[in-house]
């Protein structure tokens, strides 16, 4: 893997995965991904090949979703001016975070291995663990399902349109009602189809082991 030393006794940041997110994470072990906003590392005029806001969002979820942090590098000018086009990221990504921080920041990976519509974190509570759902792909049925569940969750929380979502609890597993579309942006919440603008939250004081 690309910004992995192979050198048993190398230090510092060697462990750094560069440009790429493992797949699995990296169970057991401290780690993060670092990742250009475009393709060069420091400042290039004739690079505008800038990922888009909505794809270094979900990064953040996907990495953090498997327990690892979010390096995101910016190439300032030699006057150490932001590019503009990082500048419109940075703030897309901070409007995202100031509303839903909760999700990222201080959680754990998911406990499960893969959802077919995005990422989940997790934090401890006391009790239990709570869930954050980042959902990328909107059920067309309308049937989000949760799979693996040991046990009814107690509580659900942070929907992200009015009213609360319909649920079911068939075979150790959550099916909520959920719209065919995401919910229209709002000025808090600019990049809101890009992921549940409120991440959906459950308390459960048992959830499946991660394999």
């Amino acid at each position: 893997m690309e910004g992995f030393s192979q050198d048993k006794e190398s230090a510092g940041d060697f462990g750094t995965p560069e440009q790429t997110i493992p797949a699995t994470g990296l169970p057991g072990l401290d780690w993060e991904t670092c990742m250009t906003m475009n393709d060069n590392w420091g400042y290039n005029s004739h690079d505008k090949n800038f990922k888009s806001a909505q794809s270094l969002l979900r990064m953040l979820a996907d990495v953090a979703s498997k327990g690892g942090n979010y390096l995101l590098n910016v190439g300032p000018t030699a006057e150490g001016v932001f590019p503009p086009e990082s500048v419109e990221r940075l703030k897309a990504i901070g409007a995202w975070t100031a509303a839903n921080g909760e999700s990222i920041y201080a959680t754990q990976a998911s406990p499960f291995k893969a959802l077919p519509w995005g990422r989940c974190t997790r934090k401890a509570i006391a009790g239990g663990a709570r869930l954050y759902l980042h959902v990328f792909d909107w059920p067309a049925d309308g049937k989000l399902i949760v799979p693996g569940l040991s046990n009814k969750p107690r509580r659900r929380s942070s929907w992200p349109i009015p009213g609360k979502p319909r649920s079911r609890w068939p075979a150790r597993r959550i099916r909520l009602s959920s719209p065919s579309r995401p919910p229209a942006p709002t000025r808090t919440t600019p990049s809101s189809s890009w992921m549940s603008p409120a991440p959906w939250t459950w308390s459960s004081s048992r959830f499946p082991t991660r394999p």
